[in-house]
């Protein structure tokens, strides 16, 4: 590891973990890549809701179900109707689709 700083953090971490009896190890990037971001399945998180207010990103809502995940993204659409470049995705990151989005045509 070329870089100092960041040797010396995960050198930190892996003896914080041996310290509690884990074993931590540094994944390859393609592991990384692999992962994409998809490591909160495990927790049964299957939907994502997203927010934005002019193209910048400004809130996440995790869900298990559909039912949820489709009665949340109704309210925060709701909520956020007349603010000027908001936007709302409904996301399934199992299937990797977009099933729902509000506006249908995005606001300048």
């Amino acid at each position: 590891m070329d870089d100092p700083i960041t040797a010396t953090l995960l050198a930190d971490i892996q003896k914080a973990a041996t310290d509690v009896g884990l074993t931590a190890r540094t994944v390859t990037a393609e592991e990384f890549e692999e992962a994409g971001g998809r490591a909160w399945l495990h927790l049964g998180h299957r939907f994502r809701i997203n927010a934005t207010a002019v193209g910048h990103p400004t809130a996440s809502s995790w869900c298990a179900d559909a039912e949820t995940a489709r009665d949340r993204f109704a309210a925060i659409a709701t909520r956020w109707s007349g603010r000027p470049g908001a936007r709302i995705a409904l996301i399934d990151e199992v299937e990797r689709t977009m099933l729902a989005v509000w506006p249908e045509e995005p606001s300048c």
